[in-house]
């Protein structure tokens, strides 16, 4: 499909460029998404002006957090320590995110050779990605870092492990690759990990050696990860893996008002009712508890609901596994249609991919 380097190039400028400036439009748009209340930006202002990993509730001062990974929020105060909290600020962090949102497009291609043989499917899929709003712009998260992150860790360590290469060194390198996106997004290891056991079957690497190579791999991500998790517990006296905010969300997601939908569950005023953003008494007994014991406690109710209510529990996990691929389109319809749009045509490319015995068609 790439008829000459030069058309090569071309498309990826044309890819890098169309979503950039599709995000920055959007930014232009709804130019709300890096103000206050946005968790990890109120962290990036709680380092730049106190130093400390705290507060991560739209100003509301409950102490010190490890509510989020630190990634994001750190890379947040960098670009604020440079430029205050300003519109430059605001301006530099929508210009790297709508980089990213190039960077995705670029890379998809790339991702298809690399599972396929074939950057034509990644085509397509940049093309998707491109004119749907299956993807939303978010400046103030960190969702696009995550998702290049983890292809461009694919890609780099289909090479390092690629035939005639797999040095310990080089298994060691992609557990550090990996524990730098579990400081963006802990779940990182239920992407990584399966990966490397693909990439050590296709070189069909000896069950000793594989061994070896995997437990080098957790060990490296581990160590990435522990300066962090100490952290947590020499301020919350508490081990835990990157962050502690497991129980409000099942607190939020398990209780007698609560819908399968996020965007519902904020429609019916639930997260008003109990954020702590909105709440300035629960803010104060979380200050006076610690987070992680105020965590503690509200998994405590959740779990205590749920054994009360277990067919309404199930009805709701398995809602929300099905809004997973099918996303309830209360506030955005057109993201959540696309959404379901890209499920109901992955379906047919799987099957495809299973009878064409492409490799990577059990990691996907």
């Amino acid at each position: 499909m790439f008829a000459s380097p030069e058309s090569q190039r071309r498309i990826r400028i044309l890819l890098f460029l169309t979503p950039f400036c599709l995000g920055i439009y959007q930014w232009y748009r709804l130019p709300l998404t890096l103000g206050n209340g946005y968790e990890p930006v109120d962290v990036a202002r709680s380092l730049v002006e106190h130093g400390t990993f705290a507060d991560p509730f739209g100003g509301v001062v409950t102490g010190p957090s490890a509510h989020l990974a630190p990634a994001f929020p750190f890379f947040l105060a960098g670009l604020m320590w440079l430029f205050g909290y300003t519109l430059a600020f605001a301006l530099s962090a929508v210009a790297i995110n709508a980089a990213m949102h190039g960077l995705h497009a670029v890379l998809l291609p790339r991702l298809s050779k690399l599972f396929f043989g074939s950057a034509t499917p990644g085509l397509w899929a940049a093309l998707i990605f491109v004119l749907s709003p299956a993807v939303q712009f978010l400046p103030g998260w960190e969702v696009m870092y995550f998702a290049d992150g983890l292809m461009l860790f694919c890609l780099v360590s289909a090479r390092l492990l690629g035939p005639g290469r797999g040095a310990p060194a080089n298994t060691l390198a992609c557990g550090a690759m990996c524990g730098l996106l579990c400081l963006i997004n802990p779940v990182a290891p239920a992407v990584c990990f399966p990966w490397i056991v693909v990439l050590l079957v296709r070189r069909r690497v000896d069950p000793r050696r594989a061994a070896m190579s995997l437990a080098g791999l957790v060990l490296a991500t581990m160590l990435v990860c522990f300066p962090w998790n100490l952290r947590n517990y020499l301020v919350f006296h508490r081990w835990f893996w990157i962050r502690d905010n497991l129980g409000q969300e099942m607190y939020h997601s398990n209780n007698d008002l609560a819908s399968s939908s996020d965007d519902v569950n904020n429609m019916r005023g639930l997260h008003r009712a109990m954020q702590l953003h909105f709440n300035p008494s629960e803010a104060a007994r979380m200050r006076r508890m610690n987070e992680v014991e105020y965590y503690r406690g509200r998994m405590a109710i959740a779990v205590d609901w749920i054994r009360r209510h277990p067919s309404r529990f199930a009805a709701l996990t398995a809602q929300r596994a099905l809004e997973f691929w099918f996303p309830n389109p209360a506030l955005a319809a057109p993201s959540a249609y696309s959404i379901w749009a890209i499920t109901l045509l992955s379906l047919p490319g799987l099957v495809l991919m299973a009878v064409r015995k492409f490799p990577a068609t059990w990691f996907i």
